[in-house]
């Protein structure tokens, strides 16, 4: 409807209205204030893609559904509520906002899809609470602030150890924080990395992987271009696709 109306700097959606469909603000690059009305139930997919001048939005709580890269590239965009009629965060929604410093997530939310909060530079810390049963990949990858995953302990299905993601009883690595040290000796225990455990960790210098480590997944370090240094065990058996592409 209005997509790339370059000069639009304000929306005001009326409560009349139900569901802002695909792209209908898509690269609004000026648009810095929106108010959604509290009848909206549907911001669905690239809504707000590219709208790279807003820095705030407040979503009501009659929104529950948000759909893919809603607000993908809004690079000034600092400070996100969920609605608490959510259940999941979708694909790459918030990939790419660069300035996002602040995200609350309620209870009612049991899944953080693909990509969610990729690249998002500015997050410095991630709270994973109890109901939570599903990240999905580069869910937090290249967040170069991000110092700590924090999972609450009676989660099922992960948990952290000094702010590393791990799966429930800590035999799978997911994610390392970018914000965390260019250093890692992986934990006793684990027998697998994940597929996107360092993925596009740019900064990575050195990683010591424990005896008993079975797997390594596909493009594990992919993008790790100050990667010097692997050690690899003999109880690896599985070295994914592309595990290490691009590490220089």
């Amino acid at each position: 409807a209005f997509s790339h109306c370059y000069n639009l700097t304000s929306v005001t959606i009326p409560d009349s209205v139900t569901s802002i469909k695909d792209h209908a603000f898509y690269e609004c690059t000026s648009l810095t204030d929106v108010n959604i009305g509290d009848s909206v139930t549907s911001i669905e997919d690239a809504v707000f893609n590219g709208c790279i001048s807003l820095e705030s939005v407040i979503i009501p709580d009659s929104v529950t559904n948000i759909g893919m890269d809603a607000f993908w590239g809004c690079t000034a965009l600092k400070n996100v509520n969920i609605p608490g009629n959510m259940t999941n965060i979708g694909v790459r929604v918030f990939s790419c906002c660069s300035s996002l410093k602040s995200v609350t997530i309620p209870d009612s939310i049991t899944s953080i899809d693909e990509g969610a909060f990729f690249r998002c530079h500015s997050l410095e810390s991630m709270y994973i609470h109890a109901g939570i049963t599903n990240i999905g990949d580069i869910a937090f990858s290249d967040c170069s602030s991000l110092t700590c995953i924090d999972v609450d302990p009676e989660n099922n299905a992960y948990s952290s150890v000094d702010g590393v993601l791990f799966n429930k009883d800590k035999t799978e690595l997911i994610c390392y924080p970018e914000g965390k040290d260019a250093s890692y000796i992986i934990p006793e225990g684990v027998t697998s990395i994940g597929d996107y455990a360092f993925y596009d960790f740019d900064l990575l210098e050195s990683v010591i992987i424990p005896a008993g480590v079975t797997r390594i997944g596909r493009t594990v370090f992919w993008g790790c271009c100050s990667l010097a240094s692997v050690t690899i065990p003999e109880s690896v058996t599985s070295i994914g696709d592309n595990a290490f592409y691009n590490c220089k």
